[in-house]
């Protein structure tokens, strides 16, 4: 039985930690601080990721409705994502629960990428 690699899981939960706390108090809307898409500054298509980080800020302050709005891609997408990630830190849920089970499959992670990217040329031909 596999156990969860601790020092990389608490690297991670830190970084992570840190991230969220960056996007709460700092405000993407009124400063230049976010990172640029470069797909976006050189071609003026979105990426399947476009306004993730004004996404979040808005998610950690309760507008669901805005952070839908900037990227819905984003909000469906990153609960399977982080699915996976709990599979990978704790392999032992894996054998307990299925709906993380399934996700870590590589078809299913396959798939989830697929969808990622279509998403991306959809959110251009959409919008």
């Amino acid at each position: 039985m596999k156990k969860c690699n601790l020092p990389l899981f608490t690297f991670y939960f830190i970084l992570i930690t840190l991230i969220c706390l960056i996007l709460t108090l700092g405000n993407p809307h009124s400063t230049s601080w976010p990172l640029k898409c470069p797909l976006y500054q050189f071609t003026g298509l979105q990426c399947p990721l476009c306004g993730m980080q004004r996404s979040i800020h808005e998610l950690f302050h309760g507008n669901i409705t805005e952070a839908w709005t900037l990227n819905p891609g984003f909000i469906i997408f990153s609960s399977y994502w982080i699915i996976v990630l709990l599979g990978m830190f704790f392999p032992n849920m894996q054998k307990n629960n299925g709906i993380v089970e399934f996700c870590c499959r590589d078809k299913t992670i396959l798939l989830a990428l697929l969808g990622l990217v279509i998403w991306g040329i959809a959110r251009n031909i959409i919008y």
